[in-house]
């Protein structure tokens, strides 16, 4: 059989076939997300005081912190995971900066050492660089 005539097949048995919508429609549709959680200024003050002195908290650790800020233990989680991965992302920034500074500092660096005569220090610690300039010094400091 032809492709040609495959194709009219397939039109052909699908005329009586009503298809309706997309094939997941017919899910449940998904939980709705919760809205985001606004913690109050004290609440993040303490938060940030304590994850200065601690970056991880032990299970009771968690609870207690949670009990004292009148929050969820999964709350206390989810704020210190991301407030984690803000620091790492943080703290690579700054590393990637200071890099970026030393390699600059370097390369001027580099560029003036390449530019410069090298210097002349005679055994006695003269520096003789610059006694061609002065001919009248030379002999009576040599």
């Amino acid at each position: 059989m032809s492709a040609g005539c495959t194709n009219i097949l397939r039109t052909f048995h699908n005329i009586g076939v009503r298809r309706v919508g997309h094939p997941y429609q017919n899910r449940t549709p998904p939980k709705r997300k919760k809205p985001r959680t606004s913690f109050t200024r004290l609440q993040i003050v303490e938060l940030e005081k304590r994850f200065e002195r601690q970056k991880y908290l032990a299970s009771t650790e968690r609870s207690t912190l949670a009990k004292t800020l009148k929050m969820s233990d999964a709350q206390v989680k989810t704020w210190f995971q991301n407030r984690r991965t803000k620091w790492r992302r943080q703290t690579a920034e700054e590393r990637e900066l200071e890099r970026q500074a030393a390699s600059r500092l370097f390369l001027s660096l580099q560029s003036e050492t390449a530019n410069r005569k090298p210097m002349i220090v005679s055994p006695d610690g003269l520096c003789l660089n610059h006694l061609e300039r002065f001919p009248e010094h030379r002999n009576s400091d040599i």
